[in-house]
């Protein structure tokens, strides 16, 4: 039998889980996330409520033409499939989403600074953005992880 109390047996048992979080977690959830914006903006939409300005400006629309791209909405594409590029990078301290080409020009959509002003959100701007199925996915995998 064990020297241990309940509440310091509780404590060995899932601090090392905890410590594993960001690990097994982290990465699972930032896909879903990428997954979610991929399918946002094949739609035309932002996370939740979030601004999404899905009309391309006359001029933009002209080039798209011109190379006989689509301009019926918004796709942050322009003919690369930039947006689907996306990978998403997990250490044990953190996970993103990164662009390996496109970044910075998606920064602006996401924060209406582009070429035109329009908001094009990209991420969730606010917790409340996040989808209840991704937050119940999210809390599922979580769940799993504290089981271990």
């Amino acid at each position: 039998m064990s020297d241990m109390d309940m509440g310091q047996q509780f404590k060995q048992i899932i601090e090392p889980r905890l410590d594993s979080m960001q690990q097994k977690a982290g990465g699972r959830v930032a896909q879903l996330i990428s997954n979610k914006m991929k399918d946002n903006v094949e739609q035309g939409r932002g996370f939740g409520t979030d601004e999404f300005d899905a009309g391309y400006s006359e001029s933009h629309a002209k080039k798209r033409r011109r190379k006989g791209l689509s301009t019926s909405r918004v796709n942050l594409k322009m003919g690369r499939r930039r947006i689907n590029q996306t990978q998403v990078e997990t250490t044990d301290n953190y996970s993103e989403v990164r662009f390996p080409e496109g970044g910075d020009i998606f920064k602006l959509h996401h924060t209406g600074r582009a070429k035109g002003n329009k908001t094009r959100s990209i991420f969730p701007k606010s917790p409340e953005s996040i989808p209840e199925d991704i937050v119940e996915q999210a809390k599922e995998i979580i769940k799993g992880v504290l089981r271990g």
